[in-house]
């Protein structure tokens, strides 16, 4: 659809006429976040079998044949359990092929049939610069820095303009992302803390923008933003909020854009580009 047939369908405001519309670059920042998570998986069959005999009471000596496992395969599987401290060895034996058994952990992970395991990741996200919050964002609706430059767009500023911090992000909305963005089969986890972030890159959000000025009161302004195809309300009033309708150059920018587009139709982007 079309900026011109958005307008159309979206040019009804009551006590309001629209006076300006224009394609628009809202405020948008791709993150890399390196975060502390927890991830539950299961554990592979053999440690799961040799871990539940250890808990049975079974020696270490009687493992391999109780489980029909080569000596060679239970002991590797043994230094992996201890490693993940599943099993301890038992008080009171020596260096040798001493005895061992289940831990807490390992009893925990037995009951819940999963592993509780500490990971270090770093997680990809869209933040998105008016409602200060991360969100999910289709590849379509992503546009750069280049479009706004250029005047193929109108820029609208985020408030603050600047790109966020840790603090701007809390761990249930990035729990949220990450889960949004995990592919079947892989291990699930719950994000317990967020470390920092590594890397920015500021891009925008395609959307189209109706100008509106009141009947009665030329110097009431009103606007709307449709991302999509639909009216996205909550971006209006955080605009409207932070005062960038206020601005002198917000509606100035819309009829520019217009200028552009038209010179760009007839003369072609090569030549407008050096006006």
């Amino acid at each position: 659809m079309s900026p011109e047939e958005i307008a159309r369908r979206h040019e009804e405001m009551s006590g309001y006429e629209l006076v300006d519309f224009a394609e628009i670059g809202l405020p948008l920042w791709q993150m890399s976040v390196d975060c502390i998570s927890v991830a539950h998986r299961r554990l592979p069959p053999i440690q799961e079998f040799v871990l539940a005999a250890v808990d049975a009471g079974l020696s270490r000596e009687e493992l391999p044949g109780f489980l029909g496992l080569a000596k060679s395969v239970v002991e590797a599987t043994l230094a992996q359990l201890l490693a993940d401290r599943l099993i301890v060895r038992h008080p009171g034996f020596g260096d040798g092929a001493e005895a061992v058994e289940i831990s807490d952990d390992g009893r925990t992970v037995l009951r819940e049939e999963c592993q509780h395991v500490p990971i270090e990741e770093q997680l990809p996200l869209f933040f998105d610069g008016l409602l200060r919050q991360p969100t999910a964002i289709p590849p379509e609706q992503i546009a750069y820095p280049r479009d706004t430059e250029s005047g193929a767009l109108v820029e609208i500023n985020g408030f603050p303009p600047t790109r966020p911090v840790v603090s701007d992000l809390a761990v249930v909305d990035i729990q949220k992302q990450a889960k949004a963005r995990s592919r079947h089969g892989e291990m699930d986890r719950d994000v317990v803390r967020i470390r920092r972030i590594s890397r920015y890159r500021r891009l925008f959000r395609r959307g189209i923008g109706l100008v509106f000025r009141g009947i009665k009161d030329s110097k009431d302004l009103r606007v709307r933003f449709i991302v999509g195809g639909v009216r996205a309300e909550e971006l209006e009033q955080r605009f409207a909020a932070g005062g960038g309708l206020a601005r002198p150059t917000f509606v100035k920018s819309f009829a520019d854009n217009q200028l552009r587009a038209n010179l760009r139709r007839h003369l072609g982007p090569e030549i407008t580009a050096e006006i």
